[in-house]
């Protein structure tokens, strides 16, 4: 059985709905951490969220702010508005297929509802390889990507990362060329037996490569040179995997 563990922050103003919020969320059948908030401490810009839950009220409007820079900023993370005292017609809903924020006055039913939310992230997240021998490079690309949206998988030599690639399912895979047990070209020849389409980047420090008759056979997406600046990696990725 699959086990989530889910980091929901909220800005609420209501200590009893926080309260029931909390009493009623921790037992939604998944591990979930409360992370209360202000708007003095809720940070929007270079933060990372899981689940957002605001509480609309009509006479404070720091949730309506919150809310659009989160729309603004992190569109792909669901945003919750509770309002219990609502007399929506629904008790909770989508507001449109093409946005992340949903409406519910009922916590019964958002408990429902909530793990439906959070496997559907789970499974539009997508999932990049990173290979590399050297274990600081492979720490550097995971720290550069921390914030975005990307679930970072590395593996340390050729034959993990066909392990991996034959067992779980891959968007994308970052290279290294000059490895020890499997040579980078080697591994992208055996990746392209297995998966013909799937985006390789390669990233090395050898310029040469970006020539190289054997990779660009095997219809390599893009090379990287090492070392590797931060924004053209991020911008790279993001532009292989829209």
């Amino acid at each position: 059985m699959t086990t989530f563990e889910v980091v929901l922050h909220f800005l609420m103003e209501n200590q009893n709905n926080v309260a029931q919020v909390k009493d009623t969320l921790k037992t939604a059948g998944f591990d979930i951490s409360f992370v209360y908030e202000s708007k003095e401490t809720l940070q929007i810009s270079g933060n990372r969220f899981e689940i957002v839950m605001l509480e609309p009220n009509l006479f404070r409007w720091e949730w309506l702010d919150v809310l659009i820079k989160m729309t603004r900023e992190h569109a792909d993370v669901p945003v919750i508005l509770y309002a219990p005292q609502s007399t929506l017609e629904k008790s909770f809903f989508q507001i449109s297929a093409d946005t992340h924020i949903f409406v519910a006055n009922d916590l019964t039913v958002l408990k429902q509802k909530l793990k439906e939310i959070i496997v559907t992230e789970e499974k539009s997240k997508k999932i990049i390889l990173f290979v590399d021998d050297d274990q600081n490079v492979l720490n550097a690309y995971t720290r550069i990507l921390r914030k975005t949206p990307w679930e970072i998988l590395t593996a340390s030599n050729g034959k993990k990362a066909l392990e991996i690639i034959q067992n779980q399912q891959i968007d994308l895979i970052v290279t290294d060329i000059k490895m020890p047990q499997l040579h980078g070209v080697e591994l992208v020849s055996r990746i392209r037996q297995i998966h013909r389409n799937l985006p390789i980047v390669v990233c090395s420090a050898y310029h040469g490569m970006k020539t190289d008759a054997d990779l660009q056979f095997h219809e390599v997406a893009a090379f990287l040179e090492k070392p590797v600046d931060p924004d053209v990696l991020e911008s790279k990725l993001q532009e292989l995997l829209s």
